[in-house]
């Protein structure tokens, strides 16, 4: 898995200005599971498992789904299926993101 490098402009945006502590730390635990495109394994049992296996008795899947749902609801990232599995994709991957 690639490395990835956080820009400051983290501090000024509005997005992330509309999450709790809680689901800034879900969009970040996410966002080093993406590839070099912004893509993910978004089934809501693989994001809880990547993103929280040293805390897994912390962090039901419920709490990791609602999380993972308002992400998309502003837009940090989108939710699609192919072939009934479901991925994601973080839509500004490219405007902050070097690859």
């Amino acid at each position: 898995m690639p490395n990835r490098i956080i820009k400051e402009s983290i501090g000024t945006s509005e997005t992330l200005a509309q999450l709790t502590a809680a689901q800034e730390r879900h969009f970040w635990r996410i966002l080093v599971q993406a590839d070099d495109y912004g893509c993910f394994d978004g089934r809501p049992h693989v994001i809880r498992a990547k993103a929280y296996s040293a805390m897994l008795d912390k962090v039901s899947e419920k709490v990791s789904e609602d999380a993972t749902r308002y992400l998309r609801d502003v837009g940090l990232i989108h939710l699609y299926v192919v072939d009934g599995k479901r991925y994601g994709h973080i839509p500004t991957w490219d405007k902050h993101q070097r690859t």
